[in-house]
């Protein structure tokens, strides 16, 4: 039987308003939990191809059915499996070097089945990153707490762990971190929960939700890759957050041009009179570093300080990077 690149190749370009039609006996053995996740990637990659030939959509369809079910599959397994890994990186205070908190990054096994864009990807189109973001909750607070374990609960460096603004929207999803954040034995206070892709969302009133119900347990919020124009200023009137994360172009910017350098400083200083930290990532170079310095920004990141996969991963790896890498 062919595969679906090769009928999505086949009949491109013939035209038509066409449909397709999966029965009982088309869905297999798939159940209650991946049925409904299943048919929504289904329907979205379906979406996505404009023509078909009448005669073979509903052959067309079932691939694509099936193709969605098997990475369901293979991206449930990775998760149920463990088969990824955590490397941290440290974001530091520019005045004196000295870690504030580090960042938690996944990396998935060689073996997981597919390239880590990939599985997001898939997690993205079937609505399970909520899945995977408990998952890596899960283990960062695992080996927070095998380094207080080691060391005292003194040693434990604040983690800011990346969220999908998508999985926020699922309902408990604070609470399920609290509940997380409870059984393994670590306060909310030392996690900082780094929200990613905010602007894809429209439902900023469940965004803000999520963030009075997580602050409201403990935990610190951080809005990632925020550019200084006005979606920046509309979010900082929206939600009360702890932390802005400014995109890495930012500082490019701020290193071209004055007026680069002047929205930079602008917008740390509002972030200052609201309570805000910022954050500039991509600080690669000293040169960067300064002028972060000198826009008044709070705390940096970047390759200068060390690539986060060079101190190893779990434990052994957060301790290290929390005791800093000073500039």
């Amino acid at each position: 039987m062919e595969d679906l690149a090769e009928i999505r190749g086949k009949f491109a370009g013939q035209g038509g308003v066409v449909s397709g039609t999966l029965r009982p006996r088309d869905l297999g053995d798939a159940d209650g939990d991946e049925l409904e996740p299943a048919l929504t990637c289904t329907l979205k990659r379906w979406a996505e191809i404009e023509f078909w030939s009448l005669d073979d959509c509903d052959l067309a369809l079932r691939h694509t059915y099936q193709e969605a079910l098997e990475d369901l599959r293979g991206f449930r397994g990775m998760i149920e499996r463990g088969r990824f890994d955590l490397v941290f990186h440290p974001v530091l205070d520019p005045a004196t070097g000295d870690t504030h908190h580090v960042e938690a990054l996944t990396r998935f096994h060689e073996d997981a089945g597919a390239s880590p864009q990939r599985r997001l990807r898939y997690a993205a189109e079937m609505g399970a990153l909520g899945d995977l973001d408990r998952a890596v909750a899960a283990r960062v607070v695992a080996t927070m707490a095998e380094v207080g374990a080691r060391a005292g609960s003194e040693a434990i460096t604040p983690v800011a762990v990346n969220l999908a603004a998508a999985s926020l929207l699922s309902p408990g999803f604070a609470d399920d971190l609290a509940r997380i954040a409870h059984e393994g034995g670590v306060a909310p206070d030392r996690l900082i929960l780094e929200v990613t892709g905010t602007e894809e969302i429209a439902d900023t009133a469940a965004l803000d939700d999520f963030v009075r119900a997580a602050r409201g347990a403990g935990f610190a919020v951080c809005l990632d890759d925020m550019p200084c124009g006005s979606a920046s200023f509309r979010y900082l009137g929206l939600l009360e957050v702890d932390y802005l994360k400014l995109d890495g172009e930012e500082i490019a910017n701020a290193r071209a041009a004055r007026r680069g350098a002047a929205f930079l400083e602008a917008l740390a200083d509002l972030c200052r009179r609201l309570g805000v930290k910022t954050i500039a990532e991509r600080i690669d170079e000293p040169a960067a570093l300064e002028v972060a310095r000198a826009c008044n920004v709070d705390l940096v990141q970047g390759y200068l300080f060390g690539r986060p996969d060079q101190g190893g991963t779990g434990a052994a790896a957060l301790s290290a990077v929390g005791t800093g890498a000073r500039r």
